[in-house]
This record gives structure tokens, sequence and C-alpha cells, in this order.
């Protein structure tokens, strides 16, 4: 067998960064394939593989859409399986890729076998390579039937995979060929009873043609040879088939020992067998190619489902963001309530707590309020003898004190009776008074006066009396 060259070796064009994440999905029958790449140093690499039946679940913290995805988009491919598929390879002249795009478009009414409404398209650049003029450039458009797409995407939802892209992987290895690629590329595959193969014609290392032959089993070669026979004669008549073309086989096992003797024997000459890539290596290629496809371009995922998906999962982060909202906003009302609770509590505690402690702080103030009132008496009273003593040590012996009233702690009222030839020993009480201090060497009387005469019994003797303003401001409390 011959060796193929490397997947790492493959060239592409340059195209959009690649994606962090990537899954490739195979459902083909019963059973079922997972690949799941991720980016390093400038590559995907396999990160992990799963194998199993149709009915096994696909890792969702893998293929679900999460807020991740919001700026890290991860990318779920699916492989279509290669019933109803239809290939047309062109030669365009080189234009841009918009322009490309357009042409193709025109076109795809008449290249389609199909009505155009029962189909889905997308098409590639086939590298350049060999004689090809530097003005032209290879495209292949790959047609499928929507009913297929659909249903495959119905498949998935079912399994909770909303797919980001579909692919087919017999193109993705044929377009992946080494750089000698001159001949005919037989890439049979077996599913169930049925075998599909996909023939690539190259010529020149150009690609001239593309077809895919579904039999109803492996016993069955004579599809295969007429339909070989007729792309042979329709080489020759288009002029691009201008030798006999070399053949070879990629396939291995029983496949390729029994494909390998039906096709030399109808050939007359040996076929060439050619390992072909293993399953991860095509999964491989079909992420890379996946992760680079241009935005708006055609693809075989249709636009409005796409467009559907997209807005699903919008609103499924407007409303995951919502629900998170409202659990937070639940748990911060709960966390509140209870925390209210638990102040009220408490502040009923303090408030029983409180009631002996105001009725001792009333009863408190209260036998303040009358040690003040005592002390201000005491202060008075004091103040009143002081002022008594002094009144009565300082009055002259000529006058005779008959009473001393002592007004709500401001003034001092003396009377007296006095002979009318001492009138001016009452004056000099006075200033006497003016004069007298206190304890602390400060002025009794803040103001005293002058006397009030009246005279009695004839006007021998005179009725005296004289108010006295008293000073306390070093007592008041």
């Amino acid at each position: 067998m011959t060796p193929v060259a490397d997947t790492k070796n493959i060239k592409t064009p340059k195209a959009p960064a690649l994606r962090a994440s990537c899954n490739v999905l195979s459902l083909d029958g019963d059973q079922q394939q997972f690949w799941r790449f991720a980016l390093g140093k400038g590559d995907l690499t396999l990160a992990d593989v799963q194998a199993g039946t149709a009915e096994d679940p696909l890792p969702a913290k893998h293929v679900s859409k999460t807020f991740a995805d919001l700026w890290s988009p991860r990318l779920n491919v699916a492989w279509l399986p290669p019933d109803r598929v239809f290939y047309r390879v062109l030669q365009m002249p080189q234009c841009e890729r918009g322009e490309l795009v357009a042409m193709v478009e025109l076109q795809i009414d008449k290249l389609s076998p199909l009505p155009l409404a029962q189909t889905v398209w997308t098409m590639d650049v086939v590298p350049a390579r060999g004689m090809l003029p530097p003005e032209t450039q290879t495209v292949v458009v790959t047609i499928a039937e929507r009913k297929t797409v659909e249903e495959l995407l119905g498949r998935l939802e079912g399994k909770g995979c909303v797919a980001d892209g579909i692919e087919v992987a017999a193109l993705r290895q044929a377009l992946a060929a080494p750089a000698d690629v001159d001949g005919v590329w037989l890439y049979p595959q077996s599913r169930g009873e049925k075998v599909s193969c996909l023939v690539a014609w190259w010529c020149d290392g150009v690609l001239q043609n593309l077809t895919q032959v579904t039999l109803v089993s492996s016993s069955h070669l004579n599809g295969l040879a007429e339909h070989l026979t007729c792309s042979t004669w329709a080489g020759e008549m288009a002029g691009w088939l201008v030798r006999p073309p070399t053949w070879h086989l990629v396939a291995e096992g029983e496949l390729a020992a029994n494909w390998g003797q039906v096709i030399g024997e109808w050939l007359g000459e040996p076929v060439e067998v050619v390992a072909p890539f293993p399953p991860s290596n095509v999964a491989a290629i079909t992420a890379r190619h996946a992760g680079r496809v241009r935005p708006g371009e055609p693809t075989l995922l249709p636009s409005e489902i796409s467009g559907r998906y997209r807005r699903d999962f919008i609103d499924s982060i407007w409303l995951r963001t919502f629900a998170t909202g409202l659990v937070v906003y639940l748990v911060l009302l709960i966390a509140f309530v209870v925390a209210s609770e638990m102040v009220k509590s408490k502040q009923a505690n303090l408030t029983k707590e409180l009631v002996p402690l105001g009725r001792e702080s009333t009863n408190s103030v209260q036998l303040g309020d009358q040690i003040v009132q005592l002390q201000l008496q005491v202060t008075l009273r004091n103040a009143a003898l002081d002022a008594f003593r002094m009144v009565s040590d300082k009055v002259p012996v000529e006058l005779s004190l008959d009473q001393f009233t002592f007004s709500k702690g401001e003034k001092i009222v003396l009377r007296g009776t006095a002979p009318a030839a001492m009138s001016d020993k009452i004056e000099e009480y006075t200033e006497v008074l003016k004069a007298a201090t206190n304890s602390v060497g400060q002025l009794l009387f803040q103001k005293v006066y002058p006397a009030n005469f009246n005279r009695i019994q004839g006007g021998s003797m005179l009725q005296w009396s004289f108010t006295c303003d008293f000073r306390r401001k070093e007592e008041e409390l």
C-alpha cells in the first residue's frame, strides 16, 4: 500500500482564524462517533473521542450552547451521509470570493439535479496544482437534498445538539489528496448493506470530475463498472482525458481486497490500493475547514434554520439571564426578610431589656432633679445665712434691724427703725453693704439701692428700708 500524506502537511488557503473549540459528529445508521478538537499552538488538536450507538447521549457540557459562546463560540459540525449528495466540478475565472459566489449562484439552477427549493448547496475552491492556467480556478459545488439535511438536524436536536455546519466526510478526504493525484481515485465506504463510493478524476493535477455512486451491496459492482465506463467516455468527449488514467482504490481490509480484485479484472491490470485517512484525521480536516468558513457564504446548513438557531440561542441567553436575575433577586429578598426578622427580634428583646432600664433611668433623672433642687436649696440657704450674718454684723448699733427678707434667692430687703437724727448712719450702712464680700473675696451684693425713709412717732423716729441684689454666680448649678 502507498502511504498517504499526513494531514498536518495539508496546506489550506488564507481564511478566518480557527475557533477555540470544534466538535465533529458522525451519525450513520445506528452508529455514532464524536470527536472534540481544541485550539493549541495555532492548530486544532484532538482532545476527546467517543464512539457508540446512535442512542447514546452526547456530552452535553461540550455540545450545548452556554454564556461562554458569546465571547468564545464553539462549533458543532455534523457529517452528512453521502446518499442524495451530488457534485459538480466547474472551471471558473479567477475573481474575488464574493464575485465567485455570485457566478456559481447564477448557475446553480442548471447544476442541481433536483428543484432548487428542495436542495441546499455549498462550494469549495480546490487549491491550485498541476497545469491549471493561472487565470482559472477549480470549484467543487456540493448539492444535497434539503430533506436529508433536515432529517439529520432533527436527530441532532433530539440529542440536544445544535449544528453550526454540515460537511461531507468523503469530500474532505478527496480534496485532501496528495500532490501527485493524477488518475482516478475511488473512495468506497460501507454503510450497512449498501456501499457508497466517491469517484474523483484528476488530470495533470486538475480535478475534472467528482461523482457519488451508491451500490445496493458490495457484490453489485456492475453498476460501478458501468458508471466508470460512462465517465471515461465523457472525459474523452470533453477533451480532458487524453490518456489512460491510473487507478487508485482508497480502502483497506476486506473491502480493499474485494474491490481491488473486481476492478483489476475489469481494467485488465492491477489497481493501486491506498490506505484511507483514519477517521480522526478526516474529522480534523473537517474541523479546520468548518472553522474557516467565511460568514455569508452558502453552506449545507439552510440559512433560515441557522437563523432560527441563532435567535433561539439569544432568547435562551435572555431567559437564562432573567432566570438567574430572578433567582438572585429571590435569594436577596429572602435574605433581606430573614435579616429584617432577626433585627426585629433583636429590637424586641432590646426593648424588653430597656423597659426596666428606662424606668430606672426615669427614676435616676427624677432623683437627680431632686438632688439638684436640694443642692440649690442648700446653696440658697447658705447664701441667705451668709447674707444675714454679714447684714447683722455690719448694722450700726444706732440702727434697729426689724425685718430681713430673702426673696427668691435674688434680692434681700432690709427694714428697720432709727432716730431721726441717725439718717446718715443709714447711708453709711448702705455703703458698707456695697463693699461687703463673701467667703471667697467676691462682692456679696451686685447692687445696693438707696434707702427709703418714713417719719413715724411725730417725726422723732425714721422707718427705713432698702433692697440689695444678691450676687451668687459661684453657687449657681
